[in-house]
């Protein structure tokens, strides 16, 4: 990956309006993702909806600075232009849903965070989290954008929440992000709700 200091430098140079960027992650719900890598540790960090590339930016900061091999992998459906893909960043362009299980399914055994940010639908968002449910173990993070915002989000992270399988938080985000871990109380995977 590049070095800490050019992430720093050009999240620096957006928060001063060098870059014009839109963005749909604000600075605090990318400082949580960044603090959320630093806590969790994983050994692979799964994007769906990369976007202009603003927030997996964050997340690799959070890698890089940890010092361990972190494999960090984004995915969006659309070949746009990216603020910022670092070149140790796998960039995939396709259907996350669809191809979820190619990403998930050789690195079962591996420690993941996942942020899902892509379609908003309800209807997209329980495609995408069934697509990886059954690929998520013990201590395994899944981070949803656009809890608070967006209606199918907001009705997918409920449904979670009901189901008890899961550890739940929800962060105080204009938009916010809800984060779902698998207990560590055993070593099973968990069923779709």
């Amino acid at each position: 990956m590049g070095n800490i200091e050019d992430l720093l430098d050009k999240r620096a140079m957006v928060r001063e309006g060098t870059y014009k960027l839109a963005r749909w992650a604000s600075e605090e719900e990318a400082q949580i993702l960044y603090a959320n890598v630093i806590e969790y540790r994983p050994d692979l960090i799964v994007e769906c909806g990369t976007a202009n590339g603003w927030t997996i930016a964050w997340m690799a900061a959070a890698a890089l600075s940890l010092g361990k091999k972190i494999e960090v992998i984004t995915v969006d459906i659309s070949n746009r232009p990216k603020f910022y893909i670092d070149p140790a960043v796998e960039y995939v362009v396709g259907d996350f849903s669809l191809i979820a299980s190619d990403i998930l399914e050789p690195r079962q055994d591996i420690s993941k965070l996942i942020f899902l940010d892509g379609d908003h639908s309800y209807n997209g968002v329980r495609r995408d989290w069934d697509s990886i449910c059954s690929y998520i173990k013990s201590g395994d993070v899944v981070l949803f954008h656009d809890s608070k915002g967006e209606r199918g989000v907001r009705r997918c992270v409920r449904q979670l929440k009901r189901s008890e399988l899961y550890y739940a938080k929800d962060y105080k985000t204009h938009n916010g992000i809800t984060r779902f871990q698998v207990p560590k109380d055993d070593g099973n995977s968990r069923d779709s709700a």
